[in-house]
């Protein structure tokens, strides 16, 4: 018996998706042209739209349980239990403890959530409910390979975009002032990210990778 391949998204599905990424750029080009002085500010609206956006989209536009949807299970758990934990220990051995906790909540809360957002959100829109990756017959496998591309190369690019760096780089200059290298380097993370998800469908493996990513370069920099 072969499948019949992924299953198309309805067009008021992908309008919602992009108006969501839309909302998410201009509260980052905001905060870029307004700096706060309270930088955690930021994060919890930050933080604030990117759970309820998923977490509710996922409930009410998807209807599917988020446990199901985010195929939580104990293992897992403990992969970003320990990556977590082993990140705090460093980064509180090296700062004074008001530096280490919003370093802690720009560098591991927002991974967290960008990860449930463009990962398990957006990719997950497409891949829920897949086969495994192994499993699917030869004669297939083209449909899910080009279903899953787009996504992964446009998801890519709104994670790229929406980081700090690259929108200061437009903001200061220009469009052709953008730093290219840095904004290939996040795009090239996006795509790294995203393709983990779709071989293990499991967001938390993608937010241990992304949490020690992000505590090595910022420890790094010390």
């Amino acid at each position: 018996m072969t499948l019949k391949g992924p299953v198309k998204m309805r067009a008021s599905h992908r309008i919602l998706q992009l108006s969501s990424w839309v909302v998410l750029f201009s509260i980052q080009v905001y905060f870029n042209l307004n700096p706060v002085h309270d930088e955690w500010i930021r994060i919890i609206i930050l933080s604030s739209y990117m759970l309820l956006v998923s977490v509710s989209l996922i409930k009410f536009l998807e209807k599917k349980p988020l446990t199901k949807w985010l195929n939580i299970n104990e293992r897992t758990i403990v992969v970003f239990t320990c990556s977590l934990s082993a990140s705090i220990f460093v980064l509180f051995t090296k700062r004074e403890f008001p530096t280490a906790a919003l370093i802690a909540g720009g560098s591991m809360l927002l991974p967290v959530l960008e990860e449930l957002y463009f990962r398990a959100f957006l990719l997950g829109s497409v891949s829920f409910g897949w086969p495994n990756v192994k499993t699917i017959p030869r004669e297939n496998r083209r449909l899910y390979f080009r279903e899953g591309l787009v996504y992964l190369v446009l998801t890519s690019l709104g994670f790229a975009l929406v980081h700090d760096d690259v929108i200061r780089s437009v903001l200061v200059s220009n469009l052709y002032g953008l730093n290219l290298t840095m904004f290939f380097l996040r795009f090239l993370f996006g795509l790294t990210m995203g393709g983990l998800y779709f071989y293990t469908r499991n967001f938390m493996i993608t937010t241990a990778f992304h949490v020690v990513y992000n505590m090595t370069y910022i420890i790094a920099s010390f």
